[in-house]
C-alpha cells in the first residue's frame, strides 16, 4: 500500500512538472508580429515621440502589414513601463480582433503588447534592427 502511494505521488509530481514544462514551452514560443496582416487594421504610426501622425495610405498599410508578419515576437516578464516616448523611433498602433489595440514600439527597447485593465502582455521582437530599416524604407 505504501509503495502505490508512492509511486502515486511521484506520477503526479512528474506530470505536473511535464505540464508547467509544456506551458511555459507554448508561452514563450516566437510567433509573428502580426498573425492576420488581412485582419489586422494599421489605426497610426508615430515616429519619435512627434505629435503628429505619419500619414500612410492603402499600399503601405499593406506592406507594414505583410513586413510585419514576416517578422517574429516572444512573451517576456521584463517590464518596460513607464517609457519615455522619444525612446521609440516608430510606434504603431493597430487594431485586431482582440478589445484592445496591438501597440508595436521599435527603437530604445523593441515591444509590441496589449494595454489591459491588468498587467499588459509583452512581447519582446526578434530581430527588431532589420525590421525597423524595412519599416523606415516603406513609411520614409
Amino acid at each position: 500500500m505504501k509503495q502505490k502511494t508512492i509511486n502515486l505521488i511521484v506520477l503526479t509530481g512528474f506530470l505536473i512538472i511535464v505540464a508547467a514544462a509544456v506551458y511555459l514551452f507554448i508561452y514563450f514560443t516566437p510567433r509573428p508580429v502580426v498573425q492576420n496582416p488581412v485582419t489586422a487594421k494599421l489605426q497610426n504610426i508615430r515616429h519619435h515621440g512627434a505629435t503628429e501622425l505619419i500619414a500612410f495610405d492603402a499600399n503601405q498599410e499593406k506592406a507594414i502589414m505583410d513586413l510585419l508578419s514576416q517578422y517574429q515576437c516572444r512573451r517576456t516578464f521584463k517590464s518596460y513601463f513607464p517609457f519615455n516616448g522619444e525612446d521609440a523611433d516608430y510606434e504603431l498602433w493597430l487594431r485586431t480582433q482582440t478589445e484592445y489595440p496591438w501597440i508595436i514600439l521599435i527603437g530604445e527597447f523593441n515591444i509590441c503588447y496589449i494595454p489591459s485593465d491588468q498587467r499588459a502582455k509583452v512581447y519582446e521582437i526578434l530581430d527588431a534592427q532589420n525590421l525597423s530599416a524595412e519599416l523606415k524604407e516603406i513609411v520614409g
